[in-house]
């Protein structure tokens, strides 16, 4: 059966409280990663916008943002978490944090040229991929850029995951999914794919060893 959102929700928020350290101790070695895997977003962002405005979504370790900044951008960050807020402003200081769920906020207007997503995608449910689709096209600037990375496995999969972090145990909610079901969530938005590139495996939170499909897309017309 589907997860219930609000299920989703409190799991997730949950996790990452408890995950914050972790993401605190791969900070430094991830950055050589971010700055490879944001090469090609921000340099479309520099050709076609003075000063873009980024929003992310999971603001993670705060390492993207931190480069974005470091290009001028102006930076918005949106995560569930409070402890990783916490953590992501010791390296983005310059961030308007928000804490909430993405699909919940209400932006009230505001655009961006650029959303950035790492990672992120799968940790909603499926039944809410549309609706994450579309809240992106809604506040992206017409001539705007996705940056979406999301892990493949073989099989499509959603639901509970059993995790640890030191001493603690705790469940996360996520999608597994499957080359064809995520270009199917794709091709079935309202946003189409101009970059597709895979990233060499590695190994997720379990140990799986897992490629990344990333992806930079912009609105149809």
């Amino acid at each position: 059966c589907k997860m219930k959102f609000e299920d989703y929700q409190e799991v997730n928020e949950k996790a990452f409280n408890i995950l914050g350290g972790s993401y605190r101790e791969k900070r430094e070695s991830s950055r050589q990663d971010f700055e490879k895997t944001t090469e090609t977003f921000i340099e479309y962002l520099l050709t076609n916008f003075s000063v873009p405005r980024v929003l992310e979504i999971g603001s993670g370790a705060g390492i993207a943002l931190n480069i974005f900044e470091k290009r001028g951008f102006k930076t918005t960050a949106i995560d569930i978490s409070l402890e990783m807020i916490n953590l992501a402003r010791e390296s983005s200081p310059l961030t308007e944090f928000i804490k909430g769920n993405f699909l919940l906020y209400d932006f009230n207007g505001k655009i961006f040229q650029g959303v950035f997503a790492r990672s992120v995608f799968h940790l909603f449910p499926t039944n809410k991929s549309r609706e994450f689709l579309e809240k992106i096209h809604a506040i992206l600037d017409k001539d705007g850029i996705l940056y979406l990375s999301v892990p493949l496995y073989d099989e499509l999969n959603e639901g509970h995951v059993a995790r640890h972090f030191g001493s603690k145990s705790f469940d996360e909610f996520r999608v597994r999914y499957n080359r064809d079901e995520l270009m199917r969530c794709i091709n079935n938005s309202n946003l189409y794919n101009v970059n597709k590139k895979d990233v060499s495996p590695f190994k997720d939170t379990e140990g799986n060893l897992v490629s990344r499909l990333e992806l930079l897309l912009k609105k149809r017309t």
